[in-house]
């Protein structure tokens, strides 16, 4: 027996009489094999949207690296290419990390805690003359 509802007619999607799902619900019956199911996750529907996330952050990364470079020629071929690939480890890394921290943000504003940096101590040592600093020549 089928665990799913299909309707035999697409123009009017209907379930024959005979069918357990006759009740006019064309919503998939659970049985006890469904949490255990291979086909609770869509592998190839996963695998393409992780892609296109893939994708997607690496053309606004070289997009970005892109209107850098023709504005201000600032990096060798060899750097822009690192920097290109770094833009993979951006997508995999960074902005899944980046997520996280602002849904947990998002949730301490919506609970009435305040989302912050802490307390930084603050001791004699900023009260010490900072050594003497030379400004770096600019081009």
């Amino acid at each position: 027996m089928s665990s799913r509802c299909v309707p035999t007619s697409v123009a009017t999607g209907s379930v024959p009489s005979s069918s357990p799902c006759s009740t006019g619900s064309l919503r998939p019956r659970i049985g006890s094999d469904w949490p255990r199911s291979s086909n609770a996750v869509n592998w190839t529907y996963l695998v393409a949207f992780f892609l296109v996330a893939l994708v997607t952050g690496e053309v606004l990364s070289t997009t970005a690296l892109l209107i850098e470079e023709v504005g201000f020629r600032r990096y060798a071929a060899k750097d822009n290419a690192r920097l290109a690939a770094w833009g993979l480890v951006e997508a995999l890394w960074f902005r899944p990390v980046m997520a996280w921290w602002r849904l947990k943000a998002t949730l301490l504003a919506l609970s009435g805690r305040r989302p912050g940096w802490g307390v930084i101590p603050r001791g004699e040592a900023i009260l010490e003359q900072p050594a003497e600093v030379i400004a770096p020549l600019t081009r």
